[in-house]
């Protein structure tokens, strides 16, 4: 069951380093702030306790080109039901509900525009969907990098 945590300054900086580099080893987060490695473990359970971290993963680039899918959903359409149906398509990185003008947005990687077409018909095919636009992604700008 996650609880509620109330995260200080120490918490927020272990956050920070793991999600920079989330192979970063106890000793080294404990040695930068000062605490000791089974201190930085304990936070680190809590946290995941907690539900603040919720997997350690790798982010690893994606071949193809990416796009972004903008999505609208009928209004008496569960939105949550239309993104579990999308993220299951070939291509899908992730989908999003959003507040706007938009219902959804969808990240789409494709190896081809034709990839990226058939990707782009299989959404307008679900039930619930009105419309789609579509952008292509021409460069990606991360914090940090």
């Amino acid at each position: 069951m996650r609880r509620l945590v109330t995260m200080d300054e120490a918490d927020r900086a272990i956050v920070a380093m793991l999600r920079e580099d989330s192979r970063l080893p106890f000793t080294e987060i404990g040695k930068r702030l000062r605490l000791t490695e089974g201190a930085v473990r304990h936070r680190v359970k809590a946290l995941t306790e907690a539900g603040v971290i919720r997997r350690f993963t790798i982010e690893a680039a994606r071949p193809g080109m990416p796009a972004v899918v903008g999505v609208r959903v009928e209004p008496r359409v569960s939105t949550r039901e239309v993104c579990s149906r999308i993220v299951g398509l070939e291509g899908v990185e992730r989908s999003f509900e959003v507040a706007g003008d938009l219902d959804v947005v969808v990240l789409v990687y494709a190896d081809t525009s034709q990839a990226l077409n058939a990707t782009i018909d299989a959404i307008r095919a679900l039930p619930g969907v009105v419309s789609t636009i579509s952008y292509l992604v021409l460069g990606e700008h991360v914090r940090g990098e």
